[in-house]
Order: structure tokens, then sequence, then C-alpha cells
């Protein structure tokens, strides 16, 4: 069984994953390629490092996002998470782990676009 997370607003996937409101967190059989279950998990306040460590503390497994600053990448992978960035043309986060199961996720696997939440190049 697999954890994937999906950054959210309104449960509609957030293309920037600082901007998260939540993240939906879905267990996913990998044999059947089926969610199994899926939970709103509601994050600390945004600051550096707060992100990974929260979906550590819920053994996620993957991450799947938008755009992402480097830091976060890096922090995400040294706990042993992997990361899948520049999904695009997606809002429905049920659709986007279906498609990703099924090995038909789109991505850019570019970093991060909006600069706006935060400055990720620092």
């Amino acid at each position: 069984m697999l954890k994937i997370a999906i950054p959210a607003i309104e449960n509609k996937f957030s293309a920037h994953f600082g901007g998260a409101e939540k993240f939906i967190v879905f267990e996913v059989d990998e044999i059947k390629k089926t969610i199994m279950s899926s939970k709103d998990e509601f994050p600390p306040p945004h600051e550096a490092g707060t992100y990974p460590e929260f979906l550590k503390s819920l053994n996620v497994d993957i991450v799947i996002a938008g755009g992402m600053g480097p830091r976060a990448v890096s922090m995400l992978e040294s706990l042993g998470m992997k990361v899948i960035l520049g999904v695009q043309n997606l809002s429905d986060p049920e659709e986007i782990i279906q498609n990703f199961s099924e090995g038909k996720i789109e991505t850019t696997g570019e970093s991060c676009h909006d600069h706006s939440l935060h400055n990720c190049h620092k």
C-alpha cells in the first residue's frame, strides 16, 4: 500500500505545494491500482520545513505536486519521499491519483513556477 499526498485548496489540486490549505492523503493499492481510502490532513502554518516534516509524520511515500521549491524537494527526498512535479491541466485529486496509478500522468518535472508564495531560490 502506498500513501500519496496531493496538495489541495477547496478539494481541488493546488498547483503550488506551499499554497496548499490541506493535503489529501490517498492510500493506493499498487497491485490493483485502486484507491483504497483518502483523508484530508491539515498541515501546520507554512514555514520552511514544516510541510515535509508534517508529511513524513503521516508516513507519506509519494508527493505529487505542480510547483515546488528546490529546498522542499530536497527535504522531502531526504526524508525518504518520492516527489513528482509539474502536474498540469488536472484539478481533481482522484483523477491525478488514477492517472499516476495507471502510468498515464503527464508532468514537466520542473520545480517551481510561482514565487509569490515564497522565495524558493534563496
